[in-house]
């Protein structure tokens, strides 16, 4: 089994672009998603939900993204027929697998970047979140990188955070208490490390919520 996330930044904030929400919500019917998941059995009319990152006390994603999670059997060259088409409207999105494979839109190369200069290494997840201006996020960026002090660096932007990739094999609960000063400077933080294992500041009690795209998308409002 394979962990494939979705990062995907919006043309407008996450409230505002409805169109691309709608596109995302269209590209995963539910027989393209029985074919991903490892879920149970759903039934044909059921809603599709899927795993999607929330961050801090007030439980949202960025202002103008998020970041889906999917359990899946196949490698990323057989699900990738499925998932561009879906992702294919938004301002800038990456796909990647914890075995080191990626797609990342054409106006994105950090990820290809990355794994030039770190090869292919074990790798922890850095998701950061802050309403500082741009300038502190990439200060306090900088803080966590200086502090780690192996490979790492941020792939993936938001108005309101980065997601950064950091070459390890240490549990997620390391990381975060060697760069615990610098992550103390943000409004939310959460490190997924090389095994999967989810560790995230004290607000963050809901990471990965089972969130139906329908309801997301804003297609109805989650009542029965």
């Amino acid at each position: 089994m394979h962990d494939t996330f979705i990062y995907l930044r919006t043309k407008q904030t996450v409230e505002e672009d409805f169109e691309t929400l709608r596109s995302l919500a269209n590209g995963f019917p539910y027989a393209v998603g029985r074919s991903l998941l490892t879920t149970e059995t759903h039934h044909a009319n059921d809603a599709f939900v899927i795993p999607m990152l929330f961050l801090g006390k007030d439980e949202t994603t960025w202002e103008n993204g998020f970041i889906i999670r999917l359990p899946t059997y196949r490698e990323l060259d057989d699900i990738i027929p499925w998932l561009e088409p879906a992702v294919s409207e938004f301002d800038s999105w990456a796909i990647y697998q914890r075995n080191h494979a990626f797609r990342e839109s054409s106006n994105s190369t950090l990820f290809g970047q990355f794994f030039w200069f770190a090869g292919k290494t074990s790798i922890s997840q850095i998701f950061v979140r802050s309403d500082e201006p741009d300038y502190k996020i990439f200060s306090i960026v900088e803080e966590i990188r200086s502090t780690l002090r192996k490979a790492c660096d941020y792939v993936f932007n938001f108005k309101d955070g980065k997601v950064l990739l950091l070459s390890t094999e240490e549990p997620a609960t390391i990381t975060a208490r060697r760069c615990a000063s610098a992550l103390g400077k943000l409004d939310a933080w959460v490190i997924v490390d090389t095994t999967g294992y989810t560790h995230s500041d004290p607000n963050s009690s809901n990471v990965w919520a089972e969130t139906s795209l329908d309801t997301f998308a804003g297609f109805d409002d989650g009542s029965e």
